[in-house]
């Protein structure tokens, strides 16, 4: 077997340092740990089936396979190969790659397998024959080291092998494979919980640390409005060329929650404080006539603008004749031209380099009994990002708010004074752009499956614009540079994640626009929010008649959207609805007469 493998190209000295030992008809491949020390042996039969022959599990160390190649990981730097075969591992060793093999592409990758890996390797490139495999392999490693690790698969264009590549002399070849490797990061782009590395500097942390200590709102409202407070302060400063235009990093924000106890307003103040201790005139009037913005906007082009409750303004701007103009006006602003000519009561106003951050709140019901079809169709909504919380998502639970730190307080002014020293223009780091695009196909790919009878694609659609005014923002949060980092765009990830999350919660949960679409919203939510409800209860709850419910119960059955069951036995049995689930459904035929 000598023979064999030299037209594989191993010679002596390769056959030595891997501990292979060739026999009359068979090759003993001998699987080393870190030390060198011999863990088990498995037997490579090339003219018999099966070819290789393993230990059982009760025959290795710790009863489970290893990863051939442990004893090289003394030599592995930053970057790690890890391919499928035992030669082609160490072929991509002679060719000049650091190496583990697998001994079979279907073999999945536990903590025991990659817990030998050093933490000096900050890169894994998969090279297995079928990309299925190697994606599968790709999630286990990212879950193992908590999505730090850069993760690459690399593909054989021809149907070769390492191996092959080796024999022939093609080592230029497969060092190209290797090189045009693709960036795993697909399943890890769609999480909202994806897991970053904040900088050590990070000013939206401290901000964050600094309102924490004082209010027990949830930490997502902190730092959207850590977000805005960058944004104020930049205004036009920063920007990305964006086509012919720039894009700024402005925000319009939404917190969402319920009255008193999720302190939305106590969110909003603070924020506003720590603009004022900065500069006060970047707080702009939050009652105002269209005529009177216009006013101030000709003279003072960019500030935040706050509400208290956005329910009210969109009440407001919908009735009331002197606030005419106003939700249009705020749509063409979020775009922040270099000119936005209004006309108003026969005078015509002109504003400047015009760029609005406006923060706001209001409780779910509020906002969406106020919003109308026209505003979520015409893009008025679309400009905003909106962030619902629950009381789950709260810091815990304070008796009062507390004093504020000083320190934390005079340190945040003094990061926002270097912050607001940045000008010119964003670039985007190629890992950056790696990120963005895999992020931005996933994300069209979405908008092109919705259904949008409620008018979600003007939600979603304005995201891939966040996903870089947010990147712009972590940018100058945690590194103060101009150039979009891999971090930053991963950041900014999440963040739009979230958000897409909750603009679907909130669109499929609470949107309605007819009475009928309305009150099957509303049976929906209680039935939702019950698990499993009676009728009588759903009738006292609903506010509904006897007729009204039965038509919007017997719509949600037909539409699958609910099922109908008995409850109790005798004069006590009673009708009860849940939400329609295909397996719990599916569990339930067994007894089918309990369905109605």
């Amino acid at each position: 077997m000598k023979e064999y493998l030299r037209q594989r190209g191993f010679d002596e000295e390769i056959i030595k340092a891997w501990k292979l030992e060739p026999g009359t008809d068979e090759v003993k491949i001998n699987y080393l740990d870190p030390e060198g020390k011999l863990l088990y042996t498995r037997r490579n039969r090339p003219r018999k089936e099966p070819k290789y022959i393993s230990p059982s599990s009760d025959k290795m160390p710790g009863g489970h396979s290893w990863l051939y190649g442990l004893h090289m990981l003394k030599y592995v730097t930053d970057t790690l190969l890890l391919i499928e075969g035992e030669y082609n591992c160490i072929s991509a060793w002679i060719m000049g790659h650091y190496a583990l093999g697998v001994p079979g592409q279907v073999m999945s990758l536990k903590d025991y397998h990659l817990k030998d890996i050093p933490d000096t390797v900050k890169k894994i490139i998969i090279l297995y024959d079928d990309p299925k495999f190697a994606t599968e392999r790709a999630r286990e490693i990212l879950k193992y080291f908590d999505y730090e690790m850069k993760v690459y698969i690399a593909t054989y264009p021809d149907g070769k092998d390492a191996n092959d590549y080796l024999k022939e002399g093609l080592a230029i070849d497969f060092k190209a494979i290797i090189n045009i490797a693709d960036r795993y990061l697909e399943d890890q782009l769609k999480s909202p919980d994806l897991k970053v590395k904040i900088p050590d500097n990070d000013f939206i942390e401290a901000y964050k640390d600094y309102a924490g200590q004082i209010t027990d709102a949830p930490e997502k409202y902190h730092e959207l409005l850590a977000l805005s407070i960058i944004a104020t302060v930049l205004g036009r400063q920063v920007y990305l060329k964006y086509g012919v235009f720039n894009l700024y990093p402005n925000l319009y924000i939404v917190l969402l929650g319920k009255s008193t106890v999720m302190r939305k307003t106590a969110c909003l103040n603070l924020a506003k404080h720590i603009i004022r201790k900065f500069n006060n005139g970047l707080i702009l009037p939050n009652d105002f006539t269209p005529e009177g913005l216009f006013n101030l906007l000709n003279d003072k082009p960019a500030g935040l603008i706050s509400w208290s409750e956005f329910g009210a303004f969109l009440i407001n701007a919908s009735t009331k004749s002197y606030q005419a103009g106003l939700k249009e006006f705020i749509t063409e602003a979020y775009d922040c031209p270099d000119l936005l000519n209004k006309r108003l009561s026969g005078k015509e106003y002109s504003i400047n380099n015009i760029c609005l951050n406006i923060t706001t709140a209001s409780t779910i019901h509020w906002f969406t009994d106020r919003i109308n079809e026209s505003d979520t169709l015409g893009g008025f909504l679309g400009r905003f990002i909106y962030m619902p919380c629950k009381a789950e998502d709260k810091n815990g639970w304070y008796y009062m708010p507390q004093p504020e730190s000083m320190a934390l307080s005079n340190k945040l002014v003094i990061d926002i004074k270097t912050i607001s020293e940045l000008k010119g223009e964003f670039k985007i780091s190629e890992e950056a752009k790696t990120i963005q695009i895999k992020w931005l196909r996933s994300h069209e790919n979405e908008l092109e499956m919705l259904e949008d009878s409620k008018g979600i694609i003007g939600f979603y659609a304005r995201l891939s614009d966040y996903l870089l005014k947010f990147a712009m923002l972590y940018e100058i949060s945690g590194n103060r540079t101009l150039e979009i980092s891999e971090g930053s765009m991963l950041r900014a990830v999440k963040m739009v994640n979230q958000l897409k999350k909750s603009i679907d919660e909130l669109m499929s949960d609470h949107i309605a626009f007819t009475k009928e679409a309305k009150d099957m919203q509303k049976v929906l939510n209680l039935i939702k929010a019950g698990g499993t409800i009676r009728r009588d209860r759903l009738l006292q709850n609903s506010n509904m008649t006897a007729k009204q419910l039965d038509e919007v119960l017997s719509t949600l059955i037909q539409s699958n959207r609910i099922i109908a069951f008995n409850v109790g036995e005798g004069q006590r049995r009673a009708r009860a609805y849940k939400l329609f689930n295909q397996n719990s459904f599916s569990n339930n035929l067994l007894n089918p007469t309990n369905y109605i």
